[in-house]
């Protein structure tokens, strides 16, 4: 406990004191127990735990090297946990003050700063945090800041881009579905949040652009149970130009109470003791599967292979499908371990 203005309160738990408090554990050689309730104390810690996180980071990894870019509605750097995730952060709307940091784009990148904590992150703000006639973004403004950004976030070196972003129904050959394929090319991994239709819209309606990017990784989610959330889009996508049907998503994982960083003004977290807050949705799944990628690309780095060039992003998506356990019908990711274990042996030359 540690005094306030009110008495006593408990310490802040941030994410970034669990990597050297399981470091401790190891050193000491704690039992299995007590290293999985020491993730649960801590936000994302279930996630952590189920993924297998840890035991990477045992391993050394962390994502290390690797240049994520995160397109959304901007972060709040004066949050705890994001003090040591990064500080460079791109507003491309005319948002100004408190609305650049957003409440979105916060809760995203602290997912992925909590499972890749050695990544390079950068915040390209895309969309709206006011309301206000002449700042607020229409559709298509939004729509050409993502193209902008995704253009940008290519040219600064980003290798990992992840958008938890969409709007209704989009076909396979849209302009930015073209983007991305171009990306991919170039071995950059473009991940992208499926949708929250599930319960609204027929299952050929459900997922939306750019999740529709055939060469997109779309994300599903699923809760701790590795059951499909009933919100989450899926269904087949149409691509005009070549006549093909894509199932989407391409893999799930967990997007259901998952406790991640909230946007508040800088006064209130001497306050505010736990600033964080449960989110569900195919966003948060979505930087769960971008910090494993980053996981993936920094374990091919160390192994001297090459991460440029289609075959990259194909070998990610192979590995996490040949990582993912069927459940309830769906492939859901479960071991990050396994996904980089995959993808380091699809990645090696055979000689």
């Amino acid at each position: 406990p540690i005094p306030t203005q009110n008495g006593l309160g408990m310490i802040q738990v941030v994410h970034r004191q669990l990597k050297p408090l399981l470091n401790e554990l190891q050193r000491t050689n704690a039992h299995e127990a007590v290293v999985k309730d020491a993730l649960r104390a801590f936000p994302m810690g279930e996630s952590l735990l189920r993924l297998e996180i840890h035991k990477l980071w045992a391993k050394g990894l962390t994502g290390q090297g690797v240049k994520v870019a995160v397109i959304d509605d901007g972060i709040d750097l004066n949050h705890p946990d994001l003090a040591d995730a990064t500080q460079v952060s791109y507003n491309m709307t005319r948002d100004r003050g408190d609305m650049v940091k957003g409440p979105h784009g916060t809760a995203m990148v602290d997912i992925l700063h909590a499972i890749a904590p050695g990544a390079e992150i950068t915040s390209y703000k895309v969309l709206s945090n006011s309301n206000l006639p002449g700042v607020m973004l229409n559709f298509q403004e939004s729509l050409n800041l993502v193209m902008a950004a995704l253009e940008r976030a290519r040219a600064n070196g980003a290798k990992i881009i992840s958008m938890s972003l969409g709007a209704p129904m989009g076909y396979g050959n849209g302009a930015i579905a073209d983007k991305i394929a171009s990306l991919v090319k170039e071995g950059i991994a473009v991940i992208i949040a499926a949708g929250n239709s599930g319960t609204e819209l027929p299952p050929g309606l459900q997922v939306g652009t750019p999740g529709s990017a055939p060469e997109a990784i779309t994300v599903g989610a699923v809760d701790y149970h590795g059951r499909r959330a009933d919100f989450s889009s899926k269904g087949m996508v149409f691509n005009p130009a070549d006549y093909t049907i894509n199932d989407k998503p391409d893999i799930y994982t967990y997007g259901v109470n998952v406790k991640a960083a909230v946007r508040m003004p800088a006064p209130l977290y001497q306050k505010e003791l736990v600033p964080y807050r449960p989110i569900s949705g195919t966003s948060p799944a979505t930087p769960h599967i971008a910090a494993v990628v980053a996981l993936m690309y920094e374990a091919a780095q160390k192994a001297g292979l090459s991460l440029d060039g289609p075959a990259v992003v194909a070998a990610v998506r192979a590995a996490m499908r040949e990582a993912a356990t069927s459940v309830t019908g769906v492939l859901v990711l479960e071991s990050a371990e396994k996904a980089v274990d995959q993808f380091i042996r699809l990645l090696t030359p055979i000689v």
